[in-house]
């Protein structure tokens, strides 16, 4: 056990020196392969030249040196630039030790290189450096706390009906794949039995049809009965090829194990297995097979070794080890000149040596990486041998040449591999070489063979297998099409237990990145995510893309070593996937519904995570897709998508986009929404509610918006509307403090001008939110305030942001959908009306009645005006005999107004006092005590003068309005207007005057009297415009709703305003042009006489 307190550093330590010390020659050696080349205008010495310095020179020298010396699409520049971000981390380490993970990812990159640069037995060194590190440390996974789950009905976990394979329940998975190296093996060196032990090997190895015709091939040429005698394995990178080598090795040195395999259920799949590949290659069970074997890895052997035979013999070329290992001494001697010269064998060379050592196998390995690193002479050397052994070996009788070959340019090398590949496989084509496909459709066989032991409870997996079907068939419309066939159903028995979309996403979508390792790839991601689900006991029905443990660092690397390569910093998107704390785990944790499904959004995140693969030509998963990958026979889609449309607004790294959905790593316009959003106070936020509230109602007078002190609100006789301050809300629930009442109170018994208390009460009405409205409005305004932030911030922020293409496309349109939101909220809070009332006149005691408008379409003041009016809130027209109880009550039965009251002070009295009726206007007094004149339900004189009534008027009828508006005016106590009209009765009262706008005549003989000259203005003009929001008669009301608002509508400016004009000949008395100017001033009109 590596005592070090820090292991991981120290291992990472090692291998970046064994690094260092090869990469520096080999970027030495090929700067001055390319003339005028040389790095010595940066460093003085070459010798300075460390591990920080590669990813510079590597990069400045690329298109011209190194794109040719490895696979460009593999980027090797990105992993460089990995290294040398581990070296900086090594130079100033933290108290704390690297995360395992981390050191082995970053292992896994040198070795990488190393083994790319052709400096095997370094790159053996560094693999030896993380073998131990990987034996040496635990597996460690971040705790979290356990989530209650409900267990789907009747139907078993899969890790109760099978079971995995040892090492991967161990962890050890990972070790055992690093030990799929076929020159280990040929040297009895291998580290684990999955791979050094001929039974434990085949019992773990599915065998393709590829791989099986390959087996059998090889032993009928063994055995003199045809077979082809070359053979290519061609496939991509991780598609098995080093594998199926092994695989040939094992089966001619170990057949007599294979023969022999122990009974019982274990070995049962083996046994027929073998049985059927003897058979079809015609071997009879007792005939021995003896056969040398020779293996040549391209990775491992250089020109430069310096091993030698026995007698001293250098072993630097392909010939001379070929040989020396099929036959030994004597074998070497054949061709030994040839090797010693380092120049190629002849074809009667070959020939002889083949006839010497008997049936052979020839087992080539990377041989493009092998030539790819040598130059001139030797590589044609090389050219010249290949064609030569392959010519031979279609000679023999029983030898068989088996090379593999990377596929396309990726797996080449670059430029020069591809040059390489070109030349090797025209030479193969030469000889009529049969090229065997490795790779199956069903490559799931080949992860659940190594994966899984062979023994299953059939019984239990159909079961589950068909509750998943039913499930998909029951509501077809939930998942992709094809998955309720009577072929998914096969697949999934035959995946079991991992549902096929996990293999779907892996084989179609990740394959497609540089650098993924196909089948082996697949088998580390699944094995260590097996082995932690089997470890915590998961309760799962399958494995599926939701199982996906990626809060394992071990796990996750996988992934983000690959995306990385694509550019961008994975790790945060990871966290947010599947960390605990993060915006995903808070979504699981403020649901109940989601946590029993084993947190609903954890495991939608695992899934679209999957589905997020860089190399996809689609990005992301349709809602039916993730689904697929989520919910299991008992379970309903329902929970999921509440989940996922949570998970939409508040994931940084989620995209949405055409409703499919993936990560990326450049930050989302939500997180950027979001921050801003957290930038602006509660103040900020009121300020844009009360702006929204002015500029509704800018065009209606006597409207006060959230005035924040009661001095603000003017104390007058004219009716007023003020709009309460958004922290002035009414009450949601019985408990809650009635804040807009506090404020309404506030405002009503207050003056503007000094602290005596305000006059005027009865003229005033309140409108205002709820709590609940005012805190959903709050939400939607911070939305709407960040969202215009994006879009209309300085130039800076929005290139920060990217704006452009979708990105604004996005903005454009959630900012148009908060604003939306926002004016619908507004209107929707501001329904509430507060008018104020008084039960006692004795006591200064208020109330106020609430009333609900229940619209939402912004008149916020018109549709509150129309329901107080019908509230009678607002009183617009007030019967005689109501309002002469009214005076009766409060005016007549006072000492000072027995027998008659100034109308002034009765306008006064009822602003004033709010047990009085709640006048829309002057105007509607006017029209009562008209009414009530006529009615005798009181007297009006003109004016009262030294116990004299003047024009006094009483039980008649009496035209225009101008009764209640001349300001020496009185109305009269009906009582004393009776004993006023008796008295006047008595008298002797002289014929009645002609009205002033009457012309007079003398009744005999008809003529016209001039009238006196005009002594007022002749000529009076008042404008007052009329706001959109003011209701006044029926056709004003359609002038305003299907004129003026149609022509606003299509952008016009509209100006409704009504004018009064009146002409009188002879002028209007004083009285009268006051009493019309006080009320202009009172409607904002304007007023003009001539």
């Amino acid at each position: 056990m590596n005592s070090s307190k820090r292991p991981n550093q120290d291992a990472l330590y090692q291998a970046l020196n064994i690094y260092r010390d090869v990469m520096r020659p080999f970027i030495l050696k090929n700067l001055k392969t390319v003339q005028n080349l040389s790095p010595k205008d940066r460093f003085e010495n070459e010798a300075d030249i460390d591990v920080g310095d590669f990813r510079y020179l590597v990069s400045e020298y690329w298109h011209d040196v190194f794109k040719h010396r490895f696979d460009p699409d593999r980027d090797i520049r990105s992993a460089v630039g990995i290294i040398t971000e581990a070296r900086n981390k090594v130079a100033h380490p933290q108290i704390e030790d690297f995360p395992s993970a981390y050191a082995l990812s970053r292992l896994h990159e040198i070795a990488d290189i190393l083994g790319q640069i052709n400096a095997p037995e370094q790159k053996r060194e560094v693999e030896t450096i993380r073998d131990k590190l990987l034996t040496n440390t635990a597996p460690t996974v971040e705790a979290k706390p356990k989530l209650p789950r409900r267990k789907a009905a009747d139907l078993t976990p899969w890790r109760d009906v099978i079971r995995p394979n040892t090492d991967v329940i161990e962890g050890s998975f990972r070790k055992s794949e690093f030990a799929a190296d076929l020159q280990e093996v040929f040297e009895g060196k291998a580290k684990t039995p999955e791979y050094g032990e001929t039974d434990t090997f085949f019992n773990q190895t599915y065998i393709t049809p590829g791989l099986k015709e390959l087996l059998v091939n090889t032993l009928k040429r063994l055995g003199g009965k045809g077979g082809n005698p070359v053979i290519q394995l061609k496939t991509g990178f991780g598609g098995g090829k080093t594998h199926s080598l092994i695989a040939l090795y094992h089966l001619i040195t170990g057949i007599n194990i294979l023969r022999e395999l122990p009974g019982g259920d274990e070995y049962k799949r083996l046994r027929e297995e073998i049985e059927d590949i003897l058979e079809e290659a015609d071997w009879d069970d007792n005939t021995p097979l003896n056969a040398n074997v020779s293996v040549l890895v391209g990775t491992y052997l250089s020109t430069t070794d310096a091993d030698e035979t026995k007698q001293g013999d250098p072993l630097n070329t392909l010939w001379g080890m070929m040989a020396e290992q099929l036959g030994g001494q004597d074998a070497y001697n054949i061709i030994g000149e040839a090797a010693r010269m380092g120049t190629a064998p002849g074809g009667n060379q070959l020939d002889r040596l083949f006839e010497h050592v008997g049936p052979s196998v020839i087992l080539i390995d990377e041989l493009v990486a092998y030539v790819r690193n040598v130059q001139g002479v030797t590589q044609e050397s090389i050219y010249t041998f290949f064609q030569a052994v392959t010519e031979s070996v279609n000679r023999s009788k029983n030898v068989t040449l088996v090379a593999t070959l990377p596929e396309g340019q990726i797996q080449a090398g670059g430029e020069g591999g591809m040059t390489v590949l070109d030349t090797l496989e025209s030479i193969l084509e030469r000889v009529d070489a049969v090229s065997i496909p490795l790779e199956v459709d069903n490559a799931y066989e080949v992860v659940r063979r190594r994966l899984f032991g062979p023994i299953i409870d059939e019984t239990e997996r159909d079961q589950t297998c068909e509750a998943f079907r039913r499930m998909y068939q029951n509501s077809r419309s939930e998942y992709p099409s094809n998955v309720s066939d009577q072929d998914y159903l096969q697949r999934m028995k035959d995946c079991y237990p991992i549902h096929p979309e996990i293999f779907d996403r892996l084989f179609q979508d990740w394959s497609a990145i540089p650098g993924f390792q196909r089948t082996r790839g697949v088998l580390r991601i699944m094995a260590t995510c097996i082995s932690r689900l089997y470890q915590e006991q998961d309760p799962s029905l399958l494995i599926m893309p939701a199982n996906l443990t990626l809060d394992d660092p071990a796990l996750s690397d996988e992934f983000t070593r690959l995306l990385a390569r694509s550019g961008g910093n994975w790790d945060p998107v990871v966290q947010e996937v599947d960390s605990h704390g993060s915006r995903t785990d808070q979504i699981d944790r403020n649901s109940q519904s989601f946590i029993e499904v084993g947190s609903a959004a954890r495991r939608i995140a695992r899934t679209v995570f999957l589905g997020s693969a860089t190399g996809r030509a689609v990005k992301g998963l349709t809602t039916r897709q993730i689904h697929l990958g989520v919910v299991e026979p008992g379970q309903g889609v329902s929970v999921y998508n509440d989940a996922l449309n949570r998970m939409t607004g508040n994931l940084y790294f989620l995209y949405n986009l055409d409703d499919r959905y993936y990560f990326h790593t450049e930050e989302n316009l939500n997180k950027v929404a979001i921050d801003r959003a957290a930038e602006y106070s509660e103040e900020d936020i009121h300020a844009e509610i009360v702006s929204r509230l002015e500029r509704t109602v800018q065009s209606i007078a006597n409207v006060k918006v959230c005035p924040t002190t009661p001095n603000l609100v003017k104390d007058s006789q004219t009716l007023q509307y003020v709009i309460l301050h958004p922290q002035a809300s009414l009450p949601s629930r019985e408990k809650e403090t009635d804040l807009a009442r506090e404020a309404a109170l506030k405002i009503l018994t207050r003056k503007a001008d000094d602290e005596n208390g305000r006059v005027h009460k009865n003229t005033l009405l309140f409108i205002a939110a709820r709590r609940d409205d005012i805190r959903e409005l709050r939400n939607l305004v911070k939305n709407y305030l960040a969202w215009n932030s994006v879009m209309n911030g300085d130039a800076l922020h929005r290139a920060l942001t990217n704006l452009e293409g979708a990105r604004l496309d996005q903005t454009t349109e959630n900012l148009e959908a908060t604003e939306d939101a926002v004016t619908t909220a507004l209107f929707k809070a501001y329904r509430w009306g507060l008018a104020p009332s008084q039960a006692d006149p004795q006591k200064n005691d208020y109330d106020f009645s609430v009333t609900d408008t229940k619209a939402t379409d912004g008149r916020i003041v018109q549709r509150l005006r129309e329901k107080f009016i019908d509230d009678d809130a607002i009183v617009t027209k007030i019967a005689p005999d109501i309002f002469a109880g009214k005076l009766q009550q409060y005016i007549w039965s006072s000492d000072t107004y027995q027998e008659h009251i100034d109308i002034d002070r009765l306008w006064e009295l009822m602003a004033q006092n709010v047990y009085m009726p709640r006048l829309r206007d002057r105007n509607v007094l006017a029209a009562c005590i008209r009414d009530g004149i006529a009615a005798g339900t009181f007297g009006y004189a003109s004016a009262y003068q030294d116990g004299d009534y003047q024009n006094f008027r009483f039980e008649e009828q009496m035209s225009g309005l101008r009764i209640a508006e001349e300001s020496t005016a009185v109305l009269i106590n009906p009582e004393m207007a009776k004993l006023l009209k008796e008295a006047q009765q008595e008298k002797q009262v002289p014929p009645t005057p002609p009205e002033p706008d009457q012309k007079a005549t003398d009744g005999s003989t008809g003529i016209v009297v001039d009238p006196p000259q005009p002594k007022g203005p002749t000529h009076i003009v008042v404008t007052k415009a009329l706001q959109l929001e003011l209701p006044f008669m029926d056709d004003i009301e359609t002038l305003q709703d299907e004129i003026a608002r149609t022509l606003q509508t299509d952008g016009g400016t509209v100006k409704i305003e009504i004018t009064v004009t009146a002409n009188k000949s002879d002028g209007f008395s004083e009285n009268t042009t006051r009493a019309v100017r006080q009320n202009s001033e009172h409607l904002n009109a304007e007023f003009k006489s001539d």
